[in-house]
């Protein structure tokens, strides 16, 4: 993987050449659901004023996103380069999935093979949905979040 024009394939700025890609994935628990709320709410304007509000920004219920953890379990996927002096760096953790099992404890139906593939769901594009001109997840843009780490 190439960080900067003009450097060997791999070899970025710090020297440091990208050996590895992967993706791990940590549990949405109610202090995760708390601190997003927290970073939510300066966006979104109050009730008398909705002409401030940040388009696509809604508040967070923290009550019914926690009440929901007994039934349901969230996930968020970081996405992360291994260096060759063995540093792992995260490229970005903006990708996630949920399990829902109808109503029931999630907890008794998650095994390790079945997260894993959910992990390689969400990080890898779908091959028959990739073309040219398509958004989905790209080896350039993770290069580019690379560049952006100055690795």
């Amino acid at each position: 993987m190439t960080a900067a024009a003009g450097r060997g394939a791999g070899e970025q700025a710090t020297g440091l050449r990208v050996v590895g890609l992967g993706a791990w994935c940590d549990f949405v628990d109610q202090q995760d659901i708390r601190r997003r709320a927290a970073e939510v709410a300066p966006l979104v304007s109050p009730v008398t004023s909705r002409e401030d509000a940040v388009p696509g920004v809604a508040p967070v219920d923290v009550a019914r996103e926690t009440a929901d953890l007994r039934r349901q379990a969230s996930f968020v996927v970081h996405e992360f380069a291994d260096l060759s002096d063995g540093t792992r760096v995260t490229l970005h953790q903006k990708r996630g999935f949920g399990v829902s099992t109808g109503g029931v404890d999630p907890w008794p139906f998650l095994t390790r093979g079945g997260l894993m593939g959910d992990v390689l769901t969400t990080a890898l594009p779908d091959d028959t949905a990739v073309d040219e001109h398509s958004d989905e997840h790209s080896f350039e843009w993770l290069a580019g979040l690379c560049a952006d780490r100055s690795v």
